[in-house]
């Protein structure tokens, strides 16, 4: 908590136009009622359309992924140790590491 960090995205999605907002991380392991999972919260803004959009350290690794922004109230992401956990059970590590081999097609 109290981590600077940065978030790209792009209000409206595809039809908006991109952005870059920074902010800190705010809390850690949220899990409101109605989505049955934990998330972190960042303060960083971020609008409609900017879903899946990634937040980063300032040294420019990844930590999370947005899934509900709500302008400057609060915005939900997927901390990537829950990412790390989800490719273990689909066997998609690999999406993860470099240094394991991807799929034959």
């Amino acid at each position: 908590v109290g981590t600077p960090i940065f978030h790209m995205g792009s209000m409206l999605g595809q039809e908006g136009s991109n952005s870059l907002t920074t902010g800190i991380i705010s809390h850690i392991g949220r899990t409101p009622r109605e989505l049955n999972n934990y998330f972190d919260q960042s303060s960083a803004p971020a609008t409609h359309g900017s879903s899946g959009c990634g937040l980063f350290l300032l040294d420019g690794r990844y930590i999370a992924m947005l899934v509900r922004g709500n302008s400057e109230v609060q915005s939900l992401i997927i901390p990537i140790r829950r990412i790390r956990e989800w490719t273990k059970k689909t066997g998609t590590e690999w999406l993860l590491d470099p240094s394991l081999p991807a799929p034959k097609e």
